[in-house]
């Protein structure tokens, strides 16, 4: 399934594996330094990709929310900080919630229609993803 989802999305979502048997559906942020937000910044790796023992990341990955997959069941509200830090802990590896750089690499690289732009241009924005309705699944 890993394959026929890069290659339908570009690369731009993963599949990746959790503990307990469990995948997570993860959007790919490519690296890009300060500068690309604004010319009279450093030259210098965005924080976000920009590791505890300052090694650098070609990309980060963040979970895209995806409804309960089974009939019936409720998407979990009201989640505690400490209940969110441990859901994310479980997951193994280094999954952790998104750090302030890591929403703002998000939000910088959504904004700017980079994620939703495909090499043959953009996505039609009658797609289900693209008016609110859906997942974003291609």
């Amino acid at each position: 399934m890993g394959n026929i989802l890069d290659n339908l999305t570009d690369g731009k979502v993963r599949l990746m594996d959790a503990a307990h048997n469990k995948t997570v559906l993860m959007a790919k942020i490519p690296f890009f330094t300060c500068r690309e937000l604004n010319s009279i910044w450093e030259n210098q790796p965005f924080p976000a990709f920009v590791g505890p023992n300052d090694e650098i990341y070609d990309s980060i990955y963040i979970s895209l929310y995806q409804y309960p997959l089974q009939t019936r069941t409720n998407v979990d509200r009201n989640v505690s900080l400490e209940d969110a830090r441990a859901k994310a802990k479980a997951l193994g590896g280094s999954y952790h919630l998104l750090t302030a750089w890591e929403w703002a690499a998000m939000a910088w690289y959504f904004r700017n229609d980079l994620f939703w732009r495909n090499p043959r241009g953009y996505i039609d924005v009658s797609a289900p993803k693209m008016n609110g309705h859906g997942s974003f699944m291609y």
